[in-house]
């Protein structure tokens, strides 16, 4: 018959006494083995450096003063637990202790009790070869140290490779007609930092097997869409001086002239900072001109003011739609 494994988990707040449990177990089981090493065979980890000390320290502290003929005070309801858990006799827990404990500092680097980094790096480093990777590998735990020197590695790539040195100059150039630095390194390494956060990885493995290329293509087809909606922005600004042509408008005719400004600056393919002014609110419902106009006029702007907040509004949605691919092309 095979034995079912028994796991016991100890669910417990801070300062309940679980390091006290723990120590206790791990007694336990050197008490109840005939060995006196039997430390070299108990895998016991932990997470920090600081509890592998701790845990070490207390192992040994408590095998040094249940060894002693005169059990101290502090240690009676360890040795009391110890007696119920093992069945030994008082005197043979004293006598396996001293024993225990003189193997243990005879032998201290075998006493392992590891933090679970250090165990998984020792499991890597055994099965190094078979895994493909050097023997004298390096943990190296700064990950800025790790993501700078991958980004120094593709970019030190260009040049060698025919996709990814047209990517990377395409980038490049992209930067500079930004008027920005045309050192594209900081960007590589700033948005490369994505990918070790743990809440970006279901996006990160999206990406998974997508080639060069396939970014390419992508852009393309991105560029294509801002090249669309930049011209249907230039036709509401188009029908909007043609209204305004039709009917003999002018600036001045318009409250504050802002309209008018707005429909000027993406005709001129200018998009930045043309929302959240208070003007642009109802504009179906607000008064488009001055009072000092002419009552024609106001008569044409009353009645144009429809077509007027449309076109408007028909811009304002192309230019976000704008704003929104080129975010996605950056």
């Amino acid at each position: 018959m095979i034995n079912p494994n028994t796991f016991t988990i100890y669910n417990a707040s801070a300062g309940s006494g679980k390091t006290f449990t723990l120590v206790k177990d791990y007694l336990v089981l050197l008490l109840n083995s005939s060995r006196d090493d039997a430390y070299k065979n108990i895998l016991a980890i932990t997470f920090t450096n600081k509890a592998v000390g701790e845990m070490k320290s207390r192992v040994i502290i408590g095998l040094s003063s249940l060894a002693k003929e005169d059990t101290p005070t502090n240690t009676e309801s360890l040795m009391i637990l110890l007696i119920n858990e093992t069945d030994l006799e008082r005197s043979d827990i004293q006598k396996r202790s001293k024993r225990i404990l003189k193997n243990i500092l005879h032998n201290y680097a075998a006493f392992d009790i590891s933090t679970i980094d250090r165990f998984t790096q020792k499991i890597i480093r055994t099965f190094a070869k078979d895994l493909g990777i050097p023997v004298n590998f390096e943990v190296e735990l700064n990950l800025d140290l790790i993501l700078q020197e991958a980004v120094d590695r593709v970019v030190n790539r260009a040049g060698e490779e025919k996709e990814l040195t047209k990517v990377l100059l395409k980038f490049t150039l992209d930067k500079t007609d930004d008027d920005k630095s045309w050192d594209i390194s900081r960007d590589l390494f700033s948005f490369s930092k994505l990918l070790i956060r743990e809440s970006q990885q279901q996006y990160v493995q999206q990406l998974k097997g997508k080639s060069l290329q396939d970014f390419a293509d992508f852009s393309e087809k991105i560029k294509l869409g801002i090249n669309l909606v930049e011209e249907d922005i230039t036709g509401a600004a188009k029908s909007f001086f043609e209204l305004l042509a039709r009917f003999d408008l002018t600036e001045k005719d318009f409250n504050g002239g802002y309209l008018f400004k707005y429909f000027t600056k993406i005709k001129n393919q200018s998009y930045i900072k043309l929302f959240g002014a208070k003007w642009q609110d109802k504009l179906e419902d607000s008064v488009l001109y001055p009072q000092r106009l002419s009552d024609d006029k106001k008569a044409v702007l009353d009645e144009q003011q429809s077509e007027i907040a449309e076109l408007f509004n028909r811009s304002k949605k192309a230019i976000l739609k704008r704003n929104y691919l080129k975010a996605i092309d950056k």
